[in-house]
């Protein structure tokens, strides 16, 4: 098995930390503290969250895509379980949004409410389908290179069209399952526009952060100065005619404004696993002692999606549990302070990450335990799912 990428890892575990942190403000913060410039500067900054966590997915997928082909013979069964696991994330964004645990309501009630809910396009949505076309793409040109270069158009194309997607109003005309996809925010959580370019940008990228050598973080850091550039030159340029005018809403500018951020993460990310001990970097199965020896950040970052879920459930509750929003009536929304809110993050941090590592461990001593703890809960959910009126 080939040894991890460490800053891909300290660089997910930053970004699961910031969606986490983004999340908590969100939900818990009270409203007196989500004014002024302070505020407005952190809300920026939380602007990069969602990116990051999209650029890492890209990156990782075309690693995951080059290990493929070695050796040749298995390429296809790994062909098909990353498309299995492209399916199943979508599926697992979709089963966050299932407003009530009840097939029955859900068909009869026709809440617009809790349907425009249950197809809302999150950021699993964005993953799952961006890697599923990549996959496919590259299965039909043959070619991972050629993948990237389709990759590297359909992104410039994203971007591109953008402004013009989100002034528009051809979500409207679309099937509801299929309107989140394209609709600007708020109307959607995370659309293909401009959410899909991310990804693509990580995949296209990915080759030149895995194989320049040790002082590799040279190109993100060119990159991020680039993307800067390239955003105060188009807001000079276009930013005063539409749609282009509207900075925070989709422009091309503020696209570019992101990417330059996150090509600077990714160099800090890569410098500090530069300076890190060496001989802490392992493969993906390790003895525990190895384990230990990595930093936190890093074995969170190994562990984002797990994360990232689970703390939506903690936070914003699944069809099989009440979120924190909707503990006691409500009364921690919009209710503590930052030191609370601070606290509360790290919380629910712990207890995501502990989870996650208890769960590893069942399946390390106990694996036919995990097989049916997995079984048996999904047949609990799907048997209450159909049967409750």
């Amino acid at each position: 098995m080939p040894p991890r990428l460490r800053w891909l890892d300290i660089l997910r575990g930053i970004a699961v930390l910031g969606m986490i942190a983004t999340h908590v403000a969100g939900a818990l913060l009270a409203t007196a503290w989500k004014q002024g410039e302070l505020w407005n500067n952190l809300n920026i900054s939380f602007g990069f969250v969602a990116p990051a966590f999209l650029l890492c997915s890209g990156i990782t997928l075309w690693v995951a895509m080059q290990r493929r082909a070695s050796p040749p013979t298995h390429a296809g069964n790994r062909t098909k379980k990353l498309l299995r696991r492209a399916g199943t994330i979508v599926l697992l964004g979709y089963w966050l949004q299932i407003p009530v645990l009840s097939i029955r309501q859900l068909i009869w009630r026709h809440d617009p409410t809790e349907l425009a809910r249950l197809f809302d396009s999150n950021i699993l949505q964005v993953i799952g389908v961006v890697m599923a076309a990549l996959i496919v793409c590259a299965q039909l040109v043959h070619s991972l290179s050629i993948a990237r270069w389709v990759a590297a158009v359909v992104a410039v194309g994203v971007v591109a069209a953008t402004p013009y997607v989100w002034e528009g109003n051809l979500y409207q005309a679309l099937w509801l399952p299929f309107k989140a996809y394209v609709a600007p925010q708020p109307v959607a959580a995370f659309s293909l526009f401009p959410h899909a370019a991310y990804f693509l940008v990580g995949f296209v990228v990915a080759p030149l952060l895995v194989r320049l050598g040790r002082w590799r973080f040279f190109f993100p850091l060119l990159a991020a100065l680039g993307c800067a550039s390239a955003a105060l030159l188009l807001d000079a340029c276009i930013g005063q005619f539409p749609p282009h005018d509207n900075y925070w809403h989709g422009s091309i500018q503020h696209t570019f404004f992101r990417l330059a951020g996150l090509f600077a993460l990714i160099a800090i990310s890569q410098a500090v696993a530069l300076w890190l001990p060496s001989g802490t970097q392992q493969g993906d199965k390790q003895h525990d002692g190895q384990e230990e020896r990595r930093t936190l950040i890093e074995k969170i970052g190994a562990r984002s999606l797990a994360i990232y879920v689970l703390h939506l459930m903690l936070i914003y509750g699944s069809p099989v549990n009440m979120g924190m929003t909707g503990w006691l009536n409500g009364r921690f929304s919009n209710a503590w302070d930052p030191a609370l809110c601070l606290l509360g993050g790290i919380v629910i941090t712990m207890l995501c990450y502990g989870a996650v590592v208890l769960w590893e461990w069942v399946g390390r001593e106990y694996p036919q335990a995990k097989v049916w703890g997995k079984r048996l809960w999904w047949i609990v959910f799907w048997g209450l799912f159909l049967t409750i009126p």
